[in-house]
């Protein structure tokens, strides 16, 4: 076993994490055999990793900083990766023969798209040299475009709204002949991160030209890869690699980790490994399998023979790296590096036509600045944030900067709060939060409301679940420049909303009468008692050991419980939502909307006779809300029943002949039924009712099925341009 560590431009510190990379004894001498070197990424330590040998033999690691690197694509002397709000082309320097510090290739990022934060995952080049990319936050392939942060070029059928929600966690894209052909995603739910409860048996792998789905029964599948006539990939939530045989995961190998990252040379492929450290990796069969036999979860590389499953290499990490994402094979090259943000070689080293190669310009004397270091883009934000040390010219309070007081202060409720997460907001818990957790461990669920000036978060107000529907205020905060604006009233307002919206009935507080209600200091502006009696909660009491309590109790109405069941599903607890839509029904027996949002998280759940059961009472109702007759007509083409599907879908564009999606999928699958004149006709009408782009795409393909391929390429033309409507499409 090789011990090696890489070398790396990150900032040097006794307080950085260590990292040790160990490989198979013969790893370098193989890479050296074959030709080639790898790279991979970890998003979550935010690492760019290159792999080669270097003349002496032996693995050469090499690492740069990025802000949260994901998916890889590499072609020639290029290569993509997808991170935080940008996709990067990295292209290598040198020219061919030249060596730069015994590398034989130096990428540069050369160019950033930036795209926002749209959590992109895999990234490919078609064969019309197109970057196309996984945008999972909008559930959908898109594309870079210099007018809009994305353009939709496909989704799956089953989603209805381009939405920033993470539907059903598309993640995996794979090439054939060229072009995007085949997805994984971990559900097919159509709610706000509905995959979450489906982790388990809930993936599917769809076909992009076909928008069949050709595999389901996975457990988080990745990394489709279409690969000597079989499509691969791997298996996440079991620790599967195997390949597609009607319809079936044919495994090969068992690889002790969340397999996520896949890349292939000659007859070999290359998964990357994750441990299992965070809750979405939590109550997998993996997990299972392990404990099984007796083994942990492993963070790495597996090189594995395509033709007997055995692995052949490894490399492994220990230390700070636990999570790998993407790997790509770069065939021909020796030893890569790549240039990063933190040295001054990216802003020395240059090449121009008729250079001769690299060029490296004289240093730069400090230039004068009257502001603070910039952030650098494409650099981990706390990296760029730590190295500025000159003081901020604009001061965290408001006072006396007319430009932000004037602005409204923005409430948002923020989630997935933990007493660990709560560390780094420790300064704005009162009483101080870090140190109840000493003595008082988290019970439930915490809900927090935050109030932000000009992206400054200024007030945080945290309430922790309790059983029996009861929730506890746990701290109030107002920064000290934003005291006495009515910020502690607003929070407190939308943390009963909050609460409401996960069932709680009362919320209570206990305190000590010295810290809350008497000190300024605690973060309310007048003492928290005024405050909760002006909110309607009761009059503060005294208890035995000197302390005070006080309650409220939460208005539940059809309404509220309705809302609760959005928030529910939005947040992926179909079951909740579920429970909160029949809740709000019974107190209000003819509500539409309950009846169909019951419906929609009942489909969620695979319960589709419940769900065609709810459609049909809101149509009892109501016979003509033709959204009803839309769900149950998308319910019974999944179903196979296609008579039914066509004539609930011909009912709702009846009650309603503008309703796109409906002319949409009922164009689709007119298709998928090779009726190809039907469906042209169904999504012309799509189109021309809301031109998006993944309606153009499919009218494409079915132009290109009649023949008609001038028509075909002008509306995968139009697929392109379409950006911003296909972001509202239905």
């Amino acid at each position: 076993m090789e011990n090696f560590l890489p070398r790396s431009n990150s900032i040097s510190s006794s307080s950085v994490p260590k990292l040790e990379i160990n490989c198979s004894p013969q790893l370098a001498g193989w890479l050296q055999t074959q030709g080639i070197s790898l790279a991979f990424t970890t998003y979550q330590t935010n690492r760019l990793f290159f792999i080669g040998c270097n003349k002496q033999g032996r693995i050469a690691a090499h690492e740069r900083l990025f802000d949260k690197p994901m998916g890889m694509y590499a072609v020639n002397d290029t290569v993509y990766v997808s991170t935080r709000y940008q996709i990067w082309r990295f292209e290598n320097l040198l020219a061919p023969g030249e060596i730069y510090q015994q590398s034989d290739r130096l990428y540069i990022p050369r160019t950033a798209y930036t795209t926002g934060d749209l959590n992109v995952h895999d990234v490919v080049l078609d064969d019309a040299e197109n970057l196309v990319f996984v945008n999972t936050d909008f559930s959908c392939l898109a594309t870079i475009s210099n007018d809009y942060s994305f353009v939709p070029l496909w989704q799956p059928p089953f989603i209805s709204k381009l939405a920033a929600e993470d539907r059903c966690h598309l993640n995996g894209l794979g090439l054939r002949d060229g072009k995007p052909a085949y997805v994984t995603a971990c559900s097919t739910t159509d709610t706000a991160a509905g995959w979450r409860n489906h982790k388990v048996g809930g993936g599917v792998v769809i076909d992009v030209q076909t928008n069949d789905i050709i595999a389901t029964g996975l457990s988080m599948p990745h990394s489709p890869r279409w690969y000597q006539g079989k499509l691969w990939l791997l298996n996440a939530g079991t620790g599967d690699f195997g390949y597609l045989d009607d319809g079936k995961l044919v495994p090969i190998a068992f690889c002790p980790g969340f397999v996520r990252g896949l890349a292939f040379w000659e007859n070999f492929a290359f998964v990357g490994l994750s441990k299992l450290r965070s809750p979405t990796f939590s109550g997998l069969p993996l997990e299972e399998r392990l404990t099984a036999e007796g083994n942990t979860s492993q963070s790495g590389l597996m090189v594995i023979d395509i033709n007997t499953g055995n692995t052949v290499h490894w490399l492994q990490f220990d230390g700070v790296v636990e999570e790998l994402f993407d790997v790509v094979v770069l065939p021909g090259v020796r030893q890569p590096q790549c240039l990063g943000f933190q040295s001054e070689e990216i802003e020395r080293l240059v090449t121009f036509p008729g250079s001769g190669g690299i060029v490296t310009t004289k240093p730069t004397a400090k230039r004068p600045s009257a502001a603070g270091k910039a952030p650098i883009a494409g650099l981990p934000r706390q990296i760029w944030e730590a190295s500025n040390t000159e003081d901020s010219p604009i001061p965290l309070s408001p006072r006396g900067l007319s430009a932000v007081e004037v602005q409204p202060p923005k409430y948002q409720r923020v989630y997935h709060l933990t007493a660990s997460s709560l560390a780094d907001y420790d300064a704005f818990t009162f009483p101080s939060l870090q140190q109840r957790w000493q003595t008082q461990p988290q019970r439930g669920e915490l809900v927090g409301i935050s109030a932000s000036v000009a992206g400054e978060m200024v007030a945080f107000a945290i309430a922790e679940i309790l059983p029996e529907q009861t929730a506890e205020l746990l701290s109030l905060f107002v920064a000290p420049g934003y005291r006495q604006q009515g910020i502690a009233t607003k929070l407190m307002q939308y943390l009963d909303k909050a609460l409401v919206a996960e069932g709680c009935t009362q919320i209570r507080v206990v305190y000590q009468p010295t810290a809350l209600t008497a000190m300024p200091a605690a973060g309310v502006a007048n003492a928290l008692e005024p405050l909760l009696l002006k909110l309607g909660w009761q009059s503060p009491q005294n208890t035995q050991n000197g302390e005070r309590r006080s309650h409220k109790f939460l208005t539940i109405s059809a309404r509220s419980l309705f809302e609760q069941g959005k928030q529910s599903a939005q947040q992926g607890d179909l079951q909740r939502a579920v429970a909160s839509f029949s809740e709000a029904i019974r107190l209000q027996p003819d509500y539409i909307a309950a009846y169909n949002q019951l419906g929609n998280a009942l489909q969620g759940l695979g319960r589709l006779e419940e769900a065609i059961a709810a459609y049909q009472r809101l149509l009892e109702i109501n016979p003509n809300v033709a959204e009803a007759h839309c769900n149950l007509g998308a319910i019974w083409q999944m179903q196979g029943k296609t008579e039914e599907a066509i004539a609930a879908y011909q009912r709702a564009i009846q009650f309603k002949p503008d309703f796109a999606l409906a002319h949409l999928n009922l164009g689709r699958l007119h298709a998928n039924q090779q009726s190809w004149l039907a469906a042209a006709q169904c999504l012309q009408e799509a189109v021309q009712l809301q031109p998006a782009s993944t309606a153009y795409y499919d009218l494409g393909n079915v132009w290109q099925k009649l023949g008609e391929t001038q028509k075909a390429i002008a509306c995968w033309h139009q697929s392109q341009q379409a950006g911003e409507q296909g972001a509202g499409e239905k």
